[in-house]
């Protein structure tokens, strides 16, 4: 591969304003007797210094802004007033937020893996057998109205939408 590609306009943007800031840092670093090849190699090495520097900030504050829509995602997730789960293809429930779990009965953690199908009561099963199908061969919203089973209580009739 050849140097002599031609740059993007976001590197070179990033060159020159390495550049800028290495003219501020630095004056000449090569002492009288250096060869201009020298000057050159140390220059070049000095900008992709502070080109790496930038980067690096620039990857600092956008971790802190996913870290912050992460934090501000969850909290809305967990925290929302209905329950959400995440299902696959075959009723493995991959997520659940705190409502979703309590309606199930159990903590978080021993939800996550689970299959949702045992949670639907005996006479409702075939309706949430077919929800489950449609939602994946159709990848539209599907609604429908099941019974959840916790031991002890009596089943809660909930309605359940989904998207794909």
């Amino acid at each position: 591969m050849s140097n002599d590609t031609p740059q993007s306009d976001e590197s070179a943007e990033l060159r020159h304003r390495a550049e800028k800031r290495l003219k501020r840092l630095t004056t000449e670093v090569a002492g009288p007797g250096s060869s201009a090849q020298t000057q050159r190699l140390v220059h070049e090495l000095q900008v992709h210094q502070i080109e790496l520097e930038m980067q690096n900030e620039e990857l600092r504050q956008s971790r802190a802004q996913v870290e912050a829509t992460l934090a501000r995602y969850t909290n809305l997730y967990d925290f929302a007033p209905v329950g959400y789960l995440t299902l696959s293809a075959d009723g493995t429930i991959r997520e659940v937020n705190l409502p979703g779990a309590h309606l199930l009965g159990l903590e978080r953690a021993g939800v996550v893996g689970r299959r949702l199908r045992p949670f639907v009561s005996q006479d409702t099963r075939p309706v949430f057998d077919s929800w489950l199908n449609e939602i994946f061969a159709t990848q539209t919203k599907q609604v429908c109205a099941v019974d959840l089973v916790k031991e002890g209580l009596p089943p809660l009739a909930v309605e359940i939408e989904a998207t794909l």
